[in-house]
C-alpha cells in the first residue's frame, strides 16, 4: 500500500466483500441469482438440482445458462411427457413416441432416475431413492427447484383407488395411456367373441369418462 493512501475500516471491507453484485447473471427469464463478490474468482459452477422432470422441471433445465451452473434433474421418468395429447395417444391418433421428449437429450444436463424422498435445507443435499434397486443416495445442491407435480385425486370414492389399473384408468403418465388403450382393445375383442349375449355386450361396451 502507497504511504498516505486511507486504508478501509475492516467492516467496511467486510460489508464490501459480502455485497451482491450490480450485474447478477440471469440464468433464467424472470429469475436474478445473486452471485456473491470474492477476492478469489472460482470456475466452480453452481450445483443447481431439479426434482421433477413436468413442464416446470423441463422447461428449467433447458433454459437455465450450463456455462453458470452445473444442472442435475432427479425424476423417476425419464422423459418430459405433452399431457394434453395423452388422450389421442389412447385411441391411436398420435404415437405414445411423439408426446414424450427424453431429459438425456437435453445438452449440459445430468439425469438421475430416482424419487426424493428427503429434504435437508441445513446440509443442502436431496435424499433419493433410484427405481431399479431401491438405493438411497444423497445429491449435494447450491439451488433446489422443486417441480415434482401432484398426485391424481380420488376425492375418496368407494373402490376408485382398489380397482386402478383394472376398471378404473387415470391419465396422467404415459403407462396410463397405454393401459386405457390395452383395455379398450380388450373390451372390443371380448365384446366380438361368438356366442356372447347382448346385454353383456353392451355392458362391455359402456365407458365413463
Amino acid at each position: 500500500m502507497l504511504s498516505g493512501q486511507a486504508r478501509p475500516p475492516p467492516m467496511a471491507a467486510a460489508a464490501a466483500r459480502l455485497a451482491p453484485r450490480a450485474s447478477a447473471p440471469r440464468l433464467f427469464p424472470g429469475l436474478i441469482l445473486m452471485r456473491w463478490a470474492s477476492s478469489s474468482p472460482s470456475a466452480v459452477k453452481e450445483r443447481v438440482v431439479i426434482l421433477g422432470s413436468g413442464w416446470g422441471g423441463f422447461t428449467a433445465a433447458r433454459r437455465l445458462d450450463k456455462s453458470k451452473c452445473a444442472v442435475t434433474v432427479v425424476s423417476p421418468a425419464n422423459h418430459f411427457l405433452f399431457t394434453p395429447l395423452l388422450p389421442s395417444s389412447c385411441v391411436g391418433t398420435v404415437e405414445f413416441r411423439c408426446i414424450q421428449e427424453p431429459v438425456r437429450t437435453l445438452p449440459g444436463v445430468r439425469y438421475i432416475q430416482a424419487k426424493a424422498l428427503h429434504l435437508d435445507t441445513e446440509a443442502r443435499a436431496v435424499t433419493c431413492r433410484d427405481t431399479f434397486k431401491g438405493r438411497i443416495f444423497s445429491v449435494p445442491y447450491d439451488r433446489l427447484v422443486v417441480a415434482v407435480g401432484n398426485k391424481t385425486n380420488t376425492f375418496n370414492v368407494p373402490g376408485v383407488a382398489e380397482r386402478e389399473g383394472h376398471q378404473v384408468f387415470f391419465l396422467k403418465h404415459l403407462y396410463h395411456a397405454r393401459q386405457i388403450r390395452n383395455r379398450i382393445l380388450e373390451l372390443f375383442e371380448r365384446a366380438d367373441a361368438p356366442g356372447i349375449e347382448r346385454a353383456e355386450r353392451q355392458r362391455l361396451l359402456s365407458f365413463v369418462v
